[in-house]
């Protein structure tokens, strides 16, 4: 049967490799295609792996694909994002040895209680003017090799970092966890094309937003108290012992929000520089602290300001430890039972440990001027000393917000482009237990193949322009756009017709002030995800039944799929200018413009280039075959479809569910890359830095077995950025050949990093070629 999700989103190959994609239907590249294309996915674990936990989509491995254009030539290569943390959880996978530190999955998380949380670096990059960065929100930046696909070192070490709920959480302190941005902010250059000879400068935020659970009121009250009583005692301790009636951040209970800067410091001795990294709390101007209730996933940066989104990629604490509860559960039965005793009683399960929390209706967003950091009555501080404060503005928004961009030129007005999802969370995910949306008896369709894929939306979605006054904040004025897509010539039809704003997702313009007047969005590209019953589940639908600011009421949701859409809006008249909507059994991820180098005839600067999307399909005779594709459109001329279309004709590809993207001319991919010995040389730098003291303290407390991990493996490993085949080749090898009462703590040699030149064991394609997001919560095996 076809559908209309393409099963190709729940299968992702993990292969590090490079192909050489070619056009469809001899569609020749066009000209003026140049540079690179990065995007990045979360992958599914090695499908020869027991599973272990519930898992949700957003939770992966970041498995990085750059699509590059040269000499008339595609060619697309991957790689793993491999940190410290990566190489610890293949490890517990595939090595008996430590099995009993093994990670699992807790919603859009993954954690061990005996090594920390992960920190899988697969959301979003970010190019600065030297460097280029991979992001996740749970977890440090890294900067990333453009050439070897490698990363390199983390912004800041753990002591510049402070972990969530003051280090409360019963788990190891060794990989730590820790709330970032997925999408921080730099500085940009000067002047256009500036290149190295502007100094980079970051801002990331680093805070702990307490407990989000169910009654999180009146349990955040309790713990405020208790936190603010410890700290009162601490603070006694500290002035009766040692005279000090100061306090570091580090011994700060409770909840915070603080902006860090980081900030470029030239090394004469590398080609890359030096970072010095600084920190302020931010407050209200009342003095109250800023508290986060949801997630600061995304960043903005204008002239004067920058910006943080509390928006709706909230953590929720019981789905970080239900993988422990719920397999306990499991492992005394629970999957023996009948039927139709499982199913209501894991529906029960679920909605204690994975329960659906209520998001706010409306949008807060914090403004902090750019002057006040370098004002000397606002110090900067390390994570070790006593927080120092930093005035921040408050705004609001009615509606949830997705992801939002701002002009970077604010003299007069501070304008604000987003898109207002509605109607769903995006960290809720189909589980086993979910059942139909029983509106309309025998045509709703919920797709249970799909499980720990994105729920759907029910709600139309819309795209916003919001001026503020920079000074006050005081809104000005707003205009916002939304289309059903549905064909309205006939009465009471619901037919899709083309473009529509179902489930606003990503957008990419052209990067600003790569031109000397491109300081504001004049034209902005979004992938709106459309809409299908075969993604929503009943208790979705029954908890936005009410919710505030609908655009449409529930009644009036669609009967039929309405599809993907790619468009562009015109953020002046506010118009949707151009879209394309995609094929039925197509899903569009991914959008990225890349400027042309052919001269312009008229078209607009913020028009003229091509859109590359990441389009994902089954083959026609074969749903469990995918069939993914790069599709490439005139930026300029949506409407008539993809200009070329790039597959690989040997092998067909099998992409992720990918997230966000990032472009690289030829001249910034150059200045981004690191030469061997420096790559080296940092990640041994940066991982001895942040763990050496975690595991000697290990250790002490007679865990052996953490310490061996380390040194036979992680530290090795991490530095020579072994690959993934490589090490479950030399894992699997060492299993077999090592007897089971053979101790570990001489084996390093077994680990040993293998030359590239050296044979290697064969490894099954099910362990590599390709992984499942089927995640029903399993017993351990």
């Amino acid at each position: 049967m076809k559908t209309f999700v393409p099963t190709s989103v729940s299968k992702t190959s993990r292969q590090e490799d490079t192909w050489t994609l070619v056009p469809k239907a001899n569609q020749p590249l066009p000209a003026g295609l140049n540079g690179h294309v990065f995007v990045v996915a979360p992958l599914p674990p090695p499908e020869d792996q027991p599973k272990r936990g519930e898992r949700a989509f957003p939770n992966g491995d970041g498995l990085i694909y750059r699509l590059s254009f040269e000499n008339g030539t595609a060619k697309l290569t991957t790689a793993i994002a491999k940190t410290p943390c990566y190489y610890a959880d293949l490890a517990t996978q595939y090595d008996k040895h430590y099995k009993s530190l093994a990670f699992r999955d807790g919603g859009v998380v993954r954690m061990s209680l005996a090594l920390g949380s992960r920190n899988q670096l697969n959301t979003a990059f970010l190019k600065m003017n030297r460097r280029l960065l991979i992001t996740y929100d749970a977890g440090r930046p890294y900067t990333l090799d453009p050439q070897t696909l490698e990363v390199v070192e983390p912004i800041g070490a753990t002591k510049d970092w402070i972990v969530i709920l003051g280090g409360l959480l019963p788990i190891s302190n060794i990989f730590q966890p820790y709330s970032g941005s997925a999408h921080p902010v730099c500085v940009p250059p000067k002047q256009p094309n500036s290149g190295q000879s502007e100094p980079d400068e970051g801002f990331i935020v680093n805070y702990s937003s307490g407990y989000n659970g169910k009654f999180k009121v009146p349990v955040n009250r309790v713990l405020n108290r208790f936190f603010g009583g410890m700290n009162r005692l601490k603070l006694e301790r500290k002035r009766l012992l040692e005279h000090d009636e100061k306090m570091d951040s580090n011994e700060y209970w409770g909840r915070f929000t603080d902006l860090i800067r980081y900030k470029s410091v030239a090394n004469a001795d590398q080609a890359q520089p030096e970072y010095k990294v600084e920190r302020w709390r931010l407050q209200l101007p009342n003095g109250q602290p800023v508290l986060i209730k949801q997630s600061v996933h995304q960043m903005g940066i204008t002239e004067k300001f920058i910006i943080l989104g509390d928006l709706q990629f909230g953590l929720e604490y019981s789905q970080i430890f239900s993988p422990y509860i719920l397999s306990f559960i499991w492992s005394r039965g629970f999957n023996r039972l009948s039927h139709w005793i499982k199913n209501p009683l894991g529906e029960w399960l679920y909605s204690v440990f994975l329960q659906l929390l209520e998001s706010a209706p409306f949008t807060d967003f914090y403004l902090i001027r750019r002057d006040q950091l370098d004002d000397p009555k606002y110090p900067s501080c390390q994570a070790n000393q006593p927080p120092q404060p930093l005035v921040a503005t408050k705004i609001s928004l009615p509606r949830t917000v997705s992801h939002f961009a701002v002009d970077y030129a604010d003299s007069e007005k501070l304008i604000f482009h987003v898109g207002h999802h509605n109607g769903l969370d995006p960290t809720e995910w189909i589980n086993q237990f979910d059942q139909p949306v029983t509106r309309q008896p025998g045509k709703d369709y919920l797709r249970k193949d799909l499980q720990g894929f994105l729920v759907g939306t029910t709600d139309l979605g819309s795209f916003a322009r919001y001026e503020f006054d920079p000074e006050t904040g005081a809104l000005l004025k707003s205009e916002s756009v939304s289309d059903p897509g549905l064909d309205e010539s006939e009465p009471n039809s619901s037919l899709p017709t083309g473009a529509n704003t179902w489930l606003p997702s990503v957008y990419t313009h052209r990067d600003l002030l790569d031109q000397a007047d491109s300081n504001t969005v004049q034209h902005i590209y979004w992938t709106s995800w459309g809409f299908s019953w075969e993604l929503i589940p009943q208790r979705i639908y029954d908890a936005y039944r009410d919710r505030e600011y609908r655009e449409i009421p529930l009644e009036q949701l669609p009967d039929h799929d309405v599809p993907p859409t790619l468009l562009c809006l015109d953020t002046t008249s506010m118009t949707i200018a151009d879209a394309y909507a995609f094929p039925e059994g197509h899903a569009a991820y991914s959008p990225q413009f890349v400027p042309s180098t052919v001269e312009s005839q008229g078209t607009p600067a913020s028009r003229h280039g091509f859109i590359v999307c990441v389009v994902l399909s089954d083959h026609p005779d074969d749903p469990e075959q995918p069939q993914d594709e790069f599709w490439i459109f005139d930026a300029n001329c949506l409407h008539q479809g993809p200009i070329c279309r790039l597959h690989s004709p040997e092998q067909p590809l099998n992409l992720g569910a990918t997230l966000h993207s990032t472009w690289l001319s030829a001249d910034e991919f150059a200045t981004y890359r690191y030469s061997e010995q420096e790559r080296l040389s940092r990640r041994e730098q940066s991982v001895k830095q942040d763990y050496e003291q975690a595991v000697a303290t290990a250790e002490s407390q007679g865990k052996q077995r953490i310490k061996d991990l380390f040194e036979t493996i992680i530290y090795p490993h991490f530095i020579a950025q072994t690959s993934e085949a490589q090490l479950i080749a030399q894992l699997k090898h060492s299993t077999q050949s090592a007897s089971a009462d053979v101790a570990h703590s001489d084996d390093s040699a077994a680990y040993a990093i293998t030359a590239p030149n050296e044979s290697m064991p064969e490894i099954s394609d099910n362990g590599l070629a390709r992984s499942t997001t089927d995640v029903a919560a399993t017993p351990d095996q």
